[in-house]
């Protein structure tokens, strides 16, 4: 054999041996990958914590301006039955966005995050349309549809992406972030009616009462 060609077989075995190495998959410890804390595969739902965090931060701060707006117009919140209900309305979507974000963030495995997605859905339901119920108590106003179907998906998309998580999968997180957003979305609607809406039925009413033929003005 030629001289040198020793060494250069064994650099061709090293050659492929390396090849060899770079096609394994090393455990997560090895690898530098690290398990996302609420699922069971690597990265799943990575993109998913940030997306929690930031939904998350957002109705927490959006529940401190409804309370603010509230305070702001107590005198009319305080004496309407219906006001009062939607406005503790407003606030059950925010307080459900938060906590279910909290529990996306939270390190555990899919299928607990599944169950408290799940509690948390039946819970916001339910909390949702006794509130509707009381609003509409003593009149004889009947459910809005749109107000209906935004409740219903707010809390379908949240069961829907729980009952993905208890199967072990993070395919429905999709569901859960299109009902955080719309809770955002309808609890800042319900909001803006407190803020430019509230007693306006009151005035309107005084102001029919005026202008009826015969009526004298009050001072």
């Amino acid at each position: 054999r030629l001289p040198g060609a020793h060494h250069h077989d064994l650099l061709d075995q090293a050659e492929r041996v390396l090849e060899e190495a770079a096609g394994l998959e090393l455990p997560p410890e090895r690898s530098g990958q690290i398990l996302h804390p609420s699922t069971d595969r690597l990265g799943a739902t990575a993109m998913w914590t940030t997306f929690a965090a930031t939904v998350g931060g957002s109705a927490a701060g959006l529940t401190g301006l409804t309370f603010i707006v509230v305070a702001f117009r107590f005198d009319v919140v305080a004496t309407s039955q219906e006001y009062r209900n939607r406005a503790a309305q407003t606030v059950s979507l925010f307080l459900t966005t938060t906590v279910t974000a909290s529990l996306v963030t939270l390190p555990q495995p899919t299928w607990a995050l599944g169950v408290e997605l799940l509690v948390a859905a039946a819970a916001s339901a339910s909390l949702l349309a006794v509130l509707d119920h009381a609003a509409r108590r003593g009149t004889s106003q009947h459910a809005r549809p749109i107000l209906v179907v935004a409740l219903v998906v707010f809390a379908a998309g949240i069961t829907t992406a729980g009952l993905f998580a208890t199967a072990g999968s993070t395919d429905g997180m999709g569901f859960y972030a299109a009902s955080s957003l719309l809770g955002l979305t309808w609890g800042v609607y319900g909001t803006w009616v407190f803020l430019t809406q509230a007693g306006t039925d009151q005035i309107n009413a005084a102001a029919n009462v005026q202008d009826q033929p015969g009526t004298v003005p009050t001072a």
